[in-house]
């Protein structure tokens, strides 16, 4: 349970510093760099981030959990890789849509998706009202990984497929939400950049 239900609360904290810095860190580029490669540049750099904290995390689960077969962790790292590919998406994604107040919106969600996510009880002995879990990214994470750690029943298959899913339909949501914000960022940056050289230049044709 400990590697499957507090590890990736875990992950999707460290997500989401890790996302908040590198957000940061771009934005004085945005009027120097076009936006599509700073896109691509933050799209290549959070699957790299991603391939880095999965394999931090997937090295501790093995040191405590005593993982012997290199198949084995091969396909856990994997596995991993993509559960925090999603977790990274997902910050970014309510970053750019709720800019200041992504914080708030983001623990509304994290709330609704730990709901249904079968950290304490199995959906199917849970109330029908947290049965949507079964569509839930989150849902799918703890039982893909439950089930590489344990071999517990699961629809691996099915959990896979969701979550490359909802990486894909959350990345095309950001890369519109980005654009729409780093374009607005860029006009706010050229328009202070003609105010300060407005008064330079009534300056200059002022009386000698």
């Amino acid at each position: 349970q400990l590697a499957t239900t507090l590890g990736y609360i875990y992950l999707c904290l460290v997500a989401g510093v890790v996302v908040a810095l590198s957000v940061g860190s771009i934005t004085p580029l945005i009027d120097t760099i076009k936006i599509f490669d700073l896109i691509a540049f933050r799209t290549f750099n959070a699957i790299f981030q991603s391939f880095i904290i999965s394999l931090i995390y997937s090295l501790i689960v093995l040191w405590f959990f005593g993982i012997t077969s290199g198949q084995q962790f091969m396909r856990y790292w994997m596995f991993n890789w993509l559960s925090v590919c999603w977790l990274g998406i997902m910050v970014v994604m309510f970053v750019f849509i709720f800019g200041l107040y992504f914080n708030f919106f983001l623990t509304i969600f994290a709330a609704f998706l730990l709901a249904g996510a079968t950290i304490q009880l199995s959906l199917e002995l849970s109330s029908r009202f947290f049965r949507y879990g079964y569509g839930l990214p989150l849902y799918n994470i703890l039982n893909g990984g439950r089930h590489l750690l344990f071999g517990s029943h699961s629809r691996f298959g099915i959990n896979i497929a969701a979550l490359i899913i909802y990486l894909f339909v959350f990345w095309v949501v950001v890369i519109i939400t980005a654009t729409y914000s780093m374009k607005k960022q860029e006009q706010k940056i050229l328009e202070k950049r003609k105010q300060q050289k407005a008064p330079r230049k009534n300056e200059s044709d002022g009386p000698q």
